[in-house]
C-alpha cells in the first residue's frame, strides 16, 4: 500500500508527458501549415507584381534574403525542425513580406 501514491503519481506524469509532446508535434505541424500559407501568398504577391518591378525588387535583396526569397520562388524552402525555429522563420518571412509590400507600394506611389 504504499507504493501505491507513488504509482498513481508516475502514471499521472507519463500521461501528462505523453500529452506535452502530442502538443507539441501538433503545435509544430501547425506552425509549419501557416509558415507554407504564407510562403504561398509571398509567392501570389510576387507574382501579382509588373516584371520590372519583380526584377528590381531582387536586385535589391542582399545575398541571405535574395536566397530566401528564391527558394520561396522555387518551392525549395527548408522547413525547420522545431517550435522556436519556425517561428525564427515566419518573423523572417513577415520581414521580407513587408519590404516586399512597401517596395511594390512606393514604386507604385513614384
Amino acid at each position: 500500500m504504499t507504493f501505491l501514491p507513488l504509482i498513481i503519481f508516475i502514471c499521472i506524469l507519463a500521461l501528462a508527458m505523453w500529452i506535452s509532446r502530442n502538443n507539441y508535434k501538433n503545435r509544430k505541424y501547425e506552425l509549419i501549415n501557416n509558415l507554407k500559407d504564407f510562403n504561398k501568398y509571398i509567392e501570389d504577391y510576387y507574382h501579382s507584381m509588373e516584371e520590372d518591378k519583380k526584377e528590381k525588387f531582387i536586385s535589391l535583396l542582399n545575398t541571405n534574403w535574395k536566397e530566401n526569397f528564391v527558394s520561396i520562388l522555387e518551392h525549395k524552402f527548408y522547413y525547420a525542425n522545431n517550435v522556436w525555429s519556425i517561428q525564427q522563420q515566419i518573423a523572417k518571412q513577415e520581414e521580407l513580406f513587408s519590404e516586399l509590400k512597401k517596395f511594390n507600394e512606393d514604386i507604385t506611389n513614384l
